[in-house]
């Protein structure tokens, strides 16, 4: 299988018109950061953010902490803990960074905090390697 990016993934993917459009930026020597600010519509319980929309993109923010790297890889294993409830209407800053590199996979950690330094989630991840470098169209 042929890993590319058509710009359609819908954290990432400028293509995707139901996507989130973020942009990752590399920071440090292994790490990623973006920020978002979290819409209404990703809303859980009433006005507070979904989790599952903060653990896809600490997701796709370990991802790209390889990505950015000229590496592919798909996780295979994924950890968030959700540890403080976030507001719709916040703005989220996630960063991540590769913890450890080997033959077939990455260890990737994240973090995503407020505007105040409040951590509201971290996760932690395993990446597989699935080929060469990472192609984009």
């Amino acid at each position: 299988m042929e890993f590319q990016d058509n710009h359609r993934c819908f954290v990432c993917g400028k293509d995707n018109p139901d996507g989130l459009h973020l942009d990752f930026e590399p920071e440090g020597v292994a790490g990623v950061r973006t920020t978002y600010v979290i819409p209404e519509r990703f809303q859980g319980f009433a006005g507070i953010a979904h989790g599952g929309i903060l653990a896809t993109i600490l997701d796709e923010c370990m991802v790209n902490a390889v990505w950015l790297r000229g590496s592919t890889a798909v996780t295979a294993r994924l950890e968030v803990r959700l540890r403080h409830p976030v507001g719709v209407g916040a703005r989220v800053t996630f960063r991540a960074e590769v913890v450890r590199e080997s033959s077939n996979h990455f260890e990737v950690t994240s973090h995503a905090t407020l505007d105040d330094g409040t951590v509201i989630a971290d996760g932690k991840a395993l990446l597989i390697k699935v080929g060469g470098k990472a192609k984009r169209l």
